[in-house]
């Protein structure tokens, strides 16, 4: 499937609703870190986070381990899926795809 274009209309309507649900504005949710902390565990990664992804930053809205607040977008794995619109698996044939992850960021 050929990348799709972050300004397609597909991606407008995915902002959109990224806006609406008011999760960038918010705190962390207890069942998002709930739900990190058991995935963390259940695959022994040290470092994990759940991300929304804007136009041009990944927003960790729970993370553990040594991880950053946010990193930009572009060149990232997020940035693959959504433009893609298909799942990146980080571990096996897809891993050595995956781009290095940024040392720009803030916490």
């Amino acid at each position: 499937m050929p990348p799709k274009d972050a300004a397609s209309p597909d991606e407008s309507v995915r902002m959109t609703l990224l806006r609406d649900t008011g999760l960038l504005a918010s705190a962390a949710v207890g069942a998002y870190a709930a739900l990190l902390r058991l995935l963390q565990s259940a695959t022994g990664c040290d470092a994990a986070a759940i991300h929304l992804v804007d136009e041009s930053t990944l927003h960790a809205l729970t993370s553990v381990g040594d991880w950053p607040g946010q990193t930009p977008r572009a060149g990232s794995g997020c940035d693959q899926v959504v433009r893609q619109r298909q799942a990146l698996h980080t571990h096996g044939p897809d891993a050595a795809a995956l781009p290095p992850r940024s040392e720009e960021h803030t916490s």
